[in-house]
């Protein structure tokens, strides 16, 4: 009945309009810069004293970081491969995560959620509970970090690019402690960012995250799972979310049930 429901009520995509289906490149732009001009802002309070912006400014990085991290992911860009690769390394060191790991994991997510850990290690949080997510926080990051190394045993560019990625925490909070006295902004960033990495696997217990999420997005860079199915085969490329459309048309029906 809910399937039924669902196939009443969800528009197809040529009602809402194609135009859902590109972005300009000023839009990818925007996107790919908001970490970077959240970062200048975040230098430019701390030079004035406001450190009390820290948190706000650190949050709001996080959240640009992961949007914009998820269309690399998803290929919502129109990036080339070469593209793709430095801007999961750039959009994840801003946090000192490994953009290519999340990669990895996040395609597994869509393809098997839900699922045992070892099978999908990002969806695993949403089955334990909100006080078993939250004790899972500080360890779900570094999980998914070996959990995307040894499947990719047979691509080494793939575990160079996330072995340099693992060292960029190490380096930032070695810096941050050997300039403490004299530039207390890199460790305090650090510091917040690494609290911002624990929070995720409590949010996928929360239904607040959900809809913030989708308030958040940007709704012209990113095409709804559910109305993948109705997408024409001559934008398909367009709207890739890395796997074959076979494989999005499955997800979005199963997401529909």
């Amino acid at each position: 009945m809910q399937a039924t429901l669902s196939k009443q009520t969800l528009p197809r995509l040529d009602e809402l309009g194609t135009d859902l289906l590109l972005t300009t490149r000023s839009q990818h732009w925007l996107a790919l810069t908001r970490p970077f001009i959240g970062l200048a802002c975040y230098c430019i309070a701390v030079y004035f004293g406001q450190w009390w912006l820290a948190p706000i400014i650190v949050f709001l990085i996080f959240v640009a970081v992961v949007t914009v991290t998820h269309d690399v992911v998803h290929r919502s860009l129109g990036m080339t491969q070469r593209q793709t690769a430095w801007a999961l390394f750039l959009m994840g060191s801003v946090l000192m995560e490994s953009g290519h790991a999340y990669r990895t994991t996040h395609v597994q997510h869509h393809k098997y959620f839900p699922a045992d850990e070892d099978e999908d290690p990002e969806g695993y949080p949403a089955h334990i509970g909100l006080l078993g997510a939250i004790f899972y926080g500080p360890v779900f990051l570094y999980r998914l970090w070996w959990w995307a190394f040894r499947r990719n045993k047979k691509r080494t560019g793939q575990r160079v690019w996330m072995i340099v990625e693992v060292l960029i925490p190490i380096i930032v909070f070695t810096t941050g402690i050997f300039l403490w006295k004299t530039m207390p902004a890199i460790l305090v960033y650090a510091v917040l960012a690494l609290v911002g990495s624990w929070v995720p696997p409590s949010s996928w217990n929360s239904p607040i995250t959900w809809s913030t999420t989708f308030i958040l997005r940007c709704p012209a860079t990113t095409s709804p799972n559910s109305l993948a199915a109705s997408i024409p085969s001559s934008k398909r490329r367009v709207c890739s979310t890395g796997m074959s459309f076979r494989e999005e048309k499955a997800f979005a029906d199963m997401s529909r049930n």
